[in-house]
This record gives C-alpha cells, sequence and structure tokens, in this order.
C-alpha cells in the first residue's frame, strides 16, 4: 500500500490474470503516485506562502506589542519614582523632626530639611533641586525651632519625561507629601 494526503492506492497481492489488469493496475499506482507529488507540491507551496503571511502579521503586530512594552516600563518607572519620591519626603520629614531648629540657618531656611530629601532621591537615581522640596512647620512664638506637638510637612515634586511621550502627555508630573509630628 502506498499512502499520501487524502490518497491511498492499494495493490493486489495476486498476480494478474490478464495483462488489461496488469496494465490498470499499473496506470493507478502511476496516477496516484502523479497525484501524491503533486499534494507535495502544493503544502511546500502553502507552507512558504504561509511563512509570507506570518512575516506580515508579525510586522502588523509588532509596533503594538512595542507600545505595550514600552508603557510597562514607563509604567514601572513612575511608580519606582512615586515611592523613592515618598522615601525622600519621609527622610526630609524625619531630619525636621530631630533638627527642630532648622527653621533658620546660614543657607536657607528648612536647609538641612531639602538635602536631606534632595540627598536621598539621589540614592534613588532621581536628581532634584531645591525649588522642587517645599518645607512647611509651625513656628508660632519666633524662636526659630518647629514648635513641638505641630505637624512638620515636606513636600517633593519631579516631573518625569516617558519613554512614549510622543503617545502620551510628557512629563508627568509626580508629588509626595509626607507629614510628622515634632517631638
Amino acid at each position: 500500500m502506498v499512502t499520501g494526503n487524502f490518497f491511498i492506492v492499494q495493490l493486489k497481492t495476486t498476480q494478474p490474470t490478464t495483462p488489461s489488469d496488469n496494465e490498470y493496475y499499473k496506470n493507478n499506482l502511476l496516477f496516484g503516485l502523479k497525484w501524491i507529488d503533486q499534494m507535495d507540491f502544493c503544502q511546500k507551496n502553502k507552507k512558504m506562502n504561509n511563512q509570507g503571511q506570518n512575516i506580515i502579521e508579525f510586522a502588523l503586530v509588532l509596533p503594538l506589542l512595542l507600545i505595550i512594552l514600552f508603557g510597562v516600563l514607563d509604567l514601572g518607572r513612575i511608580f519606582f519614582g512615586s515611592i523613592s519620591l515618598t522615601n525622600a519626603a519621609r527622610e526630609g520629614v524625619r531630619y525636621l523632626t530631630l533638627h527642630p531648629n532648622d527653621v533658620v540657618n546660614e543657607y536657607s531656611p528648612y536647609w538641612g530639611a531639602k538635602s536631606a530629601a534632595i540627598e536621598d532621591a539621589g540614592y534613588a537615581g532621581i536628581s532634584i533641586g531645591e525649588s522642587q522640596v517645599t518645607v512647611d512647620c509651625s513656628d508660632a512664638d519666633n524662636d526659630d525651632f518647629c514648635d513641638s506637638g505641630t505637624a512638620a510637612m515636606v513636600e517633593v515634586s519631579h516631573d518625569f519625561e516617558l519613554v512614549l511621550g510622543w503617545i502620551l502627555p510628557s512629563p508627568i508630573t509626580i508629588t509626595r507629601k509626607a507629614v510628622m509630628i515634632v517631638p
């Protein structure tokens, strides 16, 4: 038995009785083999056509996949930056609660708290300036100290440039604030 796709040729195991029987089986076998060869050729062409179709489909889907990939990257960067800015604000307000006399010094008001926040953001690779850090505490009696029992606040902001800035609005400003009570 010779098999091919969708086609089976069976041969008798007995000897043909007449020459016409022999000719019949020979013709059917040759037709079957020829048809099988044509089927193989057609399948090879289909595979080659499918490869071209696969390349075109990939070319159409690739931009969408890249946009999704870079969108996830931007989202991760924004979350990392948000957490880092929160930590920087906490570090600045912590400094202010431990050093309540930081209200006035030789550089600028609250310089110690601002520099603590700037330094902590720098550890995460985020560069912020003094103008992006806002510090506030209550000094009702004007003794150049944050009043005990009142809230001290540090707010840090940063502009993040997105990789997909040509699709989404960029830059995105993230602002984080931390508040602690001065002991």
